[in-house]
């Protein structure tokens, strides 16, 4: 059962040639080429709600070595900037 809820609620995907400030659908992507507003091949995971007023987003880039993770929100039609996560202890 778990291989045909899994496609339902996570998107796994390449991206390329893509500006992440679009992506607002949850999901777990790997961000290829030519990426627009965060890093070339890095994950992106997704997480989309409705608060109960505006639609809110947030979305983690990880670098595929480990060597960053940034962290920000979409709310009331504006990103925040990205925020750094420390990778060490």
């Amino acid at each position: 059962v778990g291989e045909l809820v899994k496609p339902l609620i996570f998107n796994t995907e390449i991206k390329n040639n893509v500006n992440v400030d679009e992506i607002f659908d949850t999901g777990f992507y790997y961000l290829y080429q030519n990426i627009t507003g965060a890093n070339n091949y890095s994950f992106l995971i997704v997480f989309k709600h409705y608060d109960g007023y505006t639609t809110v987003c947030t979305q983690i880039n990880v670098a595929n070595d480990n060597s960053f993770i940034k962290i920000r929100t979409y709310k009331g039609n504006l990103w925040t900037a990205w925020k750094n996560i420390s990778t060490t202890a």
